[in-house]
């Protein structure tokens, strides 16, 4: 299905550190998708699926595969009023609660300067902190010390994915 940021290595080692936890996670994700103009195929519901069907869907996997959860409720705001060439479903947030009774948000804009970072995921848990960023660092806080990860590249999982999907039964 493509949802491939699950697979990236920087994920499972973050996710690795929740394996025993015994509370909800806050999970907040956060986009710079960057500006796209309304004529664009992926904007257009038949073709592309519009950005919320096309392209935020991995987000909320990724919260699930976070979590182990599914969502029981999704609440979306988009921009309003005079957005200019902005689309209101390109500049949303979403708040998510889920069954394990974890909550997640997700930021989507196309506001933001491409020279900015693309994606940042922050995780909190039980006294710990966990931050992944543009799936290229994570950094991990738990018991009042900082631990850095990086990759030498994006690691954004499609690589595990089709590893996955070719080798399973």
């Amino acid at each position: 299905v493509g949802f491939n940021r699950r697979f990236s290595h920087l994920a499972n080692e973050v996710k690795s550190f929740l394996r025993a936890r015994s509370t909800p996670l806050v999970i907040h994700y956060r986009v710079n998708a960057g500006y796209l103009p309304r004529e664009h195929w992926t904007q257009d519901p038949e073709v592309g699926g519009g950005r919320v069907v096309g392209e935020i869907c991995h987000f909320i996997d990724f919260l699930q595969f976070m979590t182990d959860s599914f969502p029981v409720s999704i609440f979306a705001e988009g921009i309003s009023g005079d957005t200019g060439k902005y689309s209101r479903n390109d500049n949303l947030a979403l708040t998510i609660k889920f069954r394990d009774g974890s909550l997640g948000t997700i930021l989507y804009t196309a506001h933001g300067p491409k020279t900015f970072s693309r994606e940042r995921v922050e995780i909190f848990s039980e006294d710990s902190a966990f931050m992944i960023e543009d799936f290229r660092v994570a950094t991990v806080v738990q018991r009042g010390k900082s631990k850095r990860i990086k990759k030498w590249s994006q690691d954004l999982g499609y690589l595990q994915e089709l590893d996955h999907f070719l080798n399973s039964d």
